[in-house]
């Protein structure tokens, strides 16, 4: 509850971070130029991912945003995702890396275990695709959803999940979390890693993901991994160590 309560305040703090190191976040390796689609989180539109895009173009990305309003949870918006996507990969005949916050992680998932030929890579930010149980997900931002969408929690989690959560996706797939993400429970954030899924921890609130400097920073790491050649994000190098946790068991 507290970290709810401090979510705000925190956000903000990140975003005044972020600012302060824009002209020195530089990405390890330029991007090749493929296409990478946002989606953004619960009650979020395309202008809370421009600034994530904005840093993905300077890095040498084609960051797409999703175009569709307000993300609502709600089955009509997830069918119009799912033509977006398609008109994209015809648009540009490559595979597409999906980068989803929040519920637009969830949705991101999906569409890599539909389509897993046409998605490069997903990687999360603070989404609960492991959701179990309603106690996951904070009790106002439950009560929110539920308005907003039409749907109680877990009519959405097993609307989406037609497997099993944890499973993988079918395609190299990072998922970024926080054990202070104030919105949802960091272990309903994570999956169980094998050669093509990992976990990475992070200092971040739930809402400043999207601009959190470290959080940045991994991003355009795992979108520089190579087609064929995805390696896991070593956060042992010397130059890491101070921006992320220390490696511990995710399910701890």
């Amino acid at each position: 509850m507290l970290y709810f309560a401090a979510e705000a305040s925190r956000a903000m703090m990140e975003g005044a971070t972020l600012g302060s190191v824009w002209p020195w976040l530089r990405p390890e390796a330029t991007g090749d130029g493929h296409p990478v689609m946002l989606l953004p989180g619960f009650l979020g539109g395309d202008a809370s991912t421009a600034i994530c895009r904005q840093y993905l173009r300077r890095s040498g990305y084609n960051a797409l945003p999703w175009q569709l309003g307000t993300n609502t949870g709600r089955e009509s918006l997830q069918n119009d995702l799912l033509k977006r996507f398609l008109r994209l990969r015809h648009h540009y005949r490559q595979p597409i890396s999906l980068v989803g916050h929040s519920l637009g992680g969830v949705f991101a998932r999906e569409l890599a275990r539909q389509f897993p030929d046409d998605v490069r890579c997903v990687v999360t930010l603070g989404s609960p695709f492991g959701v179990m149980d309603v106690s996951a997900v904070s009790q106002v931002v439950r009560m929110v959803f539920e308005q907003v969408s039409g749907e109680s929690v877990e009519e959405k989690r097993q609307s989406l999940l037609h497997t099993d959560p944890g499973s993988p996706t079918g395609v190299p797939s990072t998922a970024i979390y926080s054990r202070s993400d104030g919105v949802v429970h960091w272990q309903s954030c994570i999956e169980e890693e094998s050669e093509l899924t990992e976990n990475i921890e992070v200092y971040s609130s739930h809402c400043g993901m999207v601009i959190n400097a470290s959080v940045l920073a991994a991003l355009t790491n795992r979108l520089a991994q190579p087609l064929g050649g995805w390696r896991k994000f070593d956060t042992t190098r010397l130059s890491r160590r101070l921006c992320y946790p220390k490696q511990r068991k995710s399910s701890a």
